[in-house]
């Protein structure tokens, strides 16, 4: 039943086609004139003209048949979109495939063997085609090949030649540049060995005269020698008279003979005041810092033969035999604000060791004593442990402007040193 439907479809959608195109072909048969070859016969004079009367329902004619024209080309437009449309539909493809199967299958056996006979001979004749293109190829191939060869071996050949003809121009260029070598060298030969004789007599010339200047420089030295002997021979025997007068007079004086002489003056007491800028700060007198006991708060407030907070202009401050205590006391002061404007430090043989050292430097660095540019800390058995303190100050920002450390005559030993070391390298 489906079949059958498919078929009535087709057959119908294929009336409908050939209607219109007979349709078509009929509108086309009407409008072109029918044409006749021309002969004698149907060849006549040309028509009179008309009059203008006559000739109006002549032109009016001619439109009808201009408008009549342009309706035709719009239906064969029209017509052949149907007919596209209806090519595309699927039950015309459907009935195209419907009628070239059944079209296989009414073919006559005979039929049949003669078309595969006629294919298997075209078959045959194209694979006989292809073997002689092939053949034809290679051969080509092989003479391309051979001609690469050829042309190849040309080139070689030609190449070897040019290596050739270039080495025996170099060869001729360096005979060239050999002979005006050797000519270059004849002509000036001559006046090189003038030159070099010149030369050699200004160099012994020299020489001669850096030996005579070598001499009298040996000889200036050794001038210099002997009277830098005879002065200390000079100055020997009169350090020998002079220690010999001394023990005469001490004699003298022990024997009360003559009075004393040379007596050295005890240097006066300068006043330390609140505006002076240099101090040197001492122990008061009855502080023992050797009594293991602690210091009371009288003692250590007074302690030293100055009150430190009371100085605000000191820029230079000495200290003397103060010890771990003393520093203790001075770092308390330095954080209540003493010496604010303090530069150079002088602690020389305080033994204020490592412990001391590092209170001394949290005072600074509580402080805030940014002015210090001198620290002298000689002689004060400060350990390696000092130098870490020293170290653990100047990397938490204390210290910013010091230029000189004086740790000399101390115990800091190789850790200390590779300590110090380690701040710059």
């Amino acid at each position: 039943n489906s079949n059958n439907n498919i078929s009535n479809k087709i057959n119908n959608d294929v009336d409908s086609i050939t209607d219109i195109e007979k349709s078509l072909k009929h509108d086309k048969a009407q409008d072109q004139p029918n044409k006749q070859p021309i002969n004698q016969d149907n060849v006549s004079d040309p028509e009179p003209s008309l009059p203008d009367d006559e000739m109006q329902p002549v032109e009016e004619e001619k439109k009808k048949h201009k408008r009549r024209n342009h309706g035709k080309q719009i239906v064969d437009a029209i017509s052949k979109f149907i007919i596209h449309q209806l090519r595309k539909s699927e039950s015309y493809q459907d009935f195209q495939h419907w009628r070239r199967r059944q079209a296989r299958l009414r073919r006559h056996h005979l039929l049949k063997y003669y078309e595969d006979k006629v294919l298997r001979v075209d078959e045959e004749r194209n694979e006989a085609i292809e073997r002689e293109l092939e053949e034809h190829q290679h051969a080509l191939l092989e003479q391309i090949d051979r001609r690469e060869k050829l042309k190849k071996k040309h080139e070689k050949k030609v190449h070897l030649q040019r290596i050739k003809e270039v080495h025996k121009e170099n060869e001729m260029i360096d005979r060239r540049y050999e002979a005006a070598k050797m000519s270059f060298f004849v002509h000036n030969m001559p006046q090189w060995s003038d030159e070099g004789e010149m030369r050699r007599q200004r160099a012994e010339e020299e020489r001669v005269e850096e030996f005579e200047m070598e001499r009298r420089r040996q000889a200036v030295i050794a001038e210099e020698k002997k009277k830098k002997a005879l002065r200390l021979e000079e100055s020997k025997l009169l350090k020998a008279d002079w220690v010999e007068s001394q023990e005469v007079m001490k004699l003298m004086r022990k024997h009360g003979t003559i009075d004393g002489v040379n007596v050295p003056s005890v240097p006066p007491k300068i006043p330390q005041h609140e505006m002076s800028t240099s101090v040197d700060l001492t122990l008061r007198d009855g502080i023992d810092l050797t009594k293991p006991h602690k210091l009371s708060k009288k003692e250590k407030e007074n302690m030293f033969n100055v009150d430190l907070i009371a100085f605000r202009n000191v820029t230079e401050l000495r200290g003397h035999l103060m010890g771990e205590k003393g520093v203790l006391v001075m770092a308390a002061d330095f954080v209540r604000g003493a010496c604010p404007r303090l530069e150079e430090l002088n602690l020389t043989g305080c033994m204020i060791r490592a412990r001391g050292l590092g209170r001394l430097l949290h005072g600074i660095r509580m402080g805030n004593m940014c002015c210090i540019r001198k620290i002298i800390l000689k002689g004060n058995a400060i350990t390696a442990r000092g130098v870490d303190y020293i170290v653990n100050t100047l990397e938490k920002g204390g210290l910013q402007d010091l230029e000189v450390l004086d740790l000399s005559e101390n115990e800091i030993g190789d850790n200390g040193l590779h300590t110090i070391a380690a701040l710059f390298y």
